[in-house]
């Protein structure tokens, strides 16, 4: 009678758990399968039914078998060479086919499980990842497009940390006579800029040490020796997880050999009055055009930094693309608008416009507001 009553409970028990088991089996949120080494699938979970496009467990397993969603039969047969070199395979990227033709990324692991010493059959999971390799994609064609778009600027683009090259973009390498990408990264600036002095370096130094530095005449030498007037502009960036610096530079040799003969042409013609006084109106036009058309069209809109500027009355009659991206706002949308639509609250604009007037600048965090009314912290 004892041994009776303990049997029984050690089948109560066993069924116990075998309950757990399938319950936990069915719940799971990931697709689990067990497949004969012929294709045949002998059990799964509702989630490995969905997943491949079916509604219900019994129909993937009266109608299919696991040869149909590989879009080449070779896949999985590489797939079981590898599963019986290895006895597992864990968290594999493939591209299935659904029973509606629609082709899927997952994330496979899998088992061979043995009954006497031979293969019984192939035990795992899968996740669908299809959204996550969209997103992939997606952001993949996104920084191509950003760095065509850097490789299409007027200005040349550097990225350094501690004076190394870590990016160079298209105008960089023909200003500075270079082949390819590959001819300057890695290599100290110093090595592939010849300097005639230290100011680039001091440059560096000075934004280092967390200030700020207008835009500079420098001088460069290029690989072909020739020498360089350059304009400028070296500040810091967060760039691949680490704090870099950036530079950009645009090469204004032929501006200021222009600028030199018409000097000269002044000073040949200081008789003529008239002529001089047209010489000097030119030269102020075509500076300003220069300054205009290089500066606020070049730097601001492919700079990385936001840059956004206002009229006195606070009305924003500037907004950079960097600006665009960040707060969401087309430059349709935005100029025009009062300064205060960029912040969390309009005393704080207030403050900073108060501020201005009293001091000529600012320079500080503030709280700013995207569009789509979420916050930000941002340096002004």
């Amino acid at each position: 009678m004892q041994n009776s009553t303990k049997y029984t409970d050690y089948d109560e028990s066993l069924k116990l758990s075998d309950e757990k088991y399938r319950e936990l089996y069915a719940r799971n949120l990931s697709g689990i399968y067990r497949i004969r080494m012929n294709g045949q699938i002998i059990d799964c979970n509702q989630p490995f039914a969905s997943i491949l496009g079916y509604h219900s467990v019994e129909d993937l397993l009266h109608n299919s078998n696991s040869f149909q969603f590989y879009k080449d039969r070779n896949i999985r047969e590489n797939l079981l060479k590898e599963l019986i070199l290895n006895k597992s395979i864990i968290s594999k990227r493939l591209e299935l086919v659904r029973l509606d033709k629609k082709e899927i990324f997952v994330l496979m692991s899998a088992s061979i499980i043995y009954n006497n010493n031979k293969i019984d059959y192939i035990e795992g999971n899968i996740i669908d990842i299809t959204d996550l390799v969209k997103a992939e994609i997606s952001l993949e064609v996104t920084k191509q497009q950003y760095k065509n778009l850097i490789d299409q600027s007027s200005f040349g683009i550097l990225i350094l940390f501690d004076l190394e090259v870590q990016f160079i973009n298209s105008k960089g390498i023909d200003i500075l006579k270079y082949t390819k990408e590959s001819d300057v990264l890695g290599k100290k600036v110093t090595d592939i800029i010849l300097l005639e002095d230290n100011l680039l370096e001091s440059d560096i130094n000075y934004v280092n040490q967390g200030n700020i530095l207008s835009v500079q005449d420098r001088i460069f030498i290029n690989n072909d020796k020739k020498r360089l007037d350059v304009e400028t502009r070296v500040t810091s960036i967060y760039y691949n997880e680490k704090d870099c610096i950036l530079i950009t530079f645009l090469d204004v040799t032929s501006k200021k050999q222009i600028e030199e003969e018409k000097k000269r042409a002044e000073l040949a013609e200081t008789s003529n009055t008239l002529l001089k006084a047209e010489i000097k109106e030119r030269i102020k036009v075509e500076n300003q055009l220069t300054l205009s058309q290089s500066y606020t069209n070049g730097i601001i809109e492919s700079s990385i930094d936001m840059i956004y500027t206002a009229s006195i009355n606070g009305t924003i009659n500037e907004f950079n693309k960097a600006a665009n991206k960040e707060f969401g706002y087309s430059k349709s949308d935005i100029i025009g608008k009062s300064l205060n639509i960029l912040f969390a609250n309009e005393k704080e604009c207030n403050d900073v416009i108060k501020k201005l007037e009293e001091n000529g600048q600012f320079i500080g965090e503030v709280i700013s507001k995207r569009k789509d009314k979420s916050l930000f912290i941002s340096y002004l």
